[in-house]
């Protein structure tokens, strides 16, 4: 799928539409969960964007746009080591909705990362995720594409590129890594970083274009 600027506007919009209303809305109002018609303005396409953003914000509890904040290291609510072993089981095994019961509950799933999986496995994820939240919403499978993605070709680190000073070769990049031949089986790819990067130390220096002067 393709999203417009317009789009994208109205994702930023949701997002701080959370988070505002989450800080706003007294507790009382987390107590009735009333069920949700399938006739809801949110659910119908024909309707206009911003007017289904308006619709399911105001029908989500604090609990349910704080999950949406969250980003999950595959089914775990682990980091490192122990959620790989948690992802490198589910790609061998399959999906368990047991251990995606025990980790999620039912307010839903904001974003899931680090996964890498086939479309197989993360359809079967988000269709869990859409029949065990009240809302149904879907979560946003997020991949790391930095300088490349997968089994495709790699570039240069955005630093590396950076110091070609070729703005056009450098930008060219993010267009010719999202996978061509088969579609991918996640939501939105991490692209490069073009800012500057004030600390120099850590790994993470090389996902920045630039440092500031020392």
């Amino acid at each position: 799928m393709t999203f417009s600027m317009k789009h994208f506007g109205s994702l930023v919009s949701f997002g701080i539409a959370i988070c505002s209303a989450g800080w706003l809305l007294p507790a009382g109002a987390q107590q009735a969960l009333p069920a949700v018609p399938a006739n809801a303005p949110y659910k119908q396409a024909a309707v206009p964007v911003e007017e289904r953003v308006r619709d399911l914000v105001g029908r989500m509890t604090v609990e349910e746009k704080a999950r949406q904040l969250d980003m999950y290291r595959g089914v775990s609510p682990l980091t490192g080591d122990d959620a790989q072993t948690s992802i490198d089981r589910m790609k061998a095994h399959g999906f368990d909705p047991k251990e995606a019961a025990e980790t999620w509950g039912s307010l839903g799933v904001g974003s899931i990362h680090d996964v890498y999986a086939t479309p197989v496995v993360n359809n079967a994820i988000q269709t869990w995720v859409i029949h065990n939240n009240r809302l149904g919403i879907p979560a946003l499978f997020a991949e790391e594409g930095l300088h490349g993605f997968s089994k495709g070709t790699l570039f240069p680190v955005p630093i590396g590129l950076a110091a070609t000073w070729d703005p056009k070769m450098a930008t060219g990049t993010g267009a010719a890594i999202p996978p061509k031949r088969a579609p991918p089986a996640f939501t939105c790819s991490l692209l490069q970083c073009w800012t500057w990067r004030a600390n120099h130390a850590g790994a993470e220096s090389k996902k920045i274009s630039a440092k500031t002067p020392t």
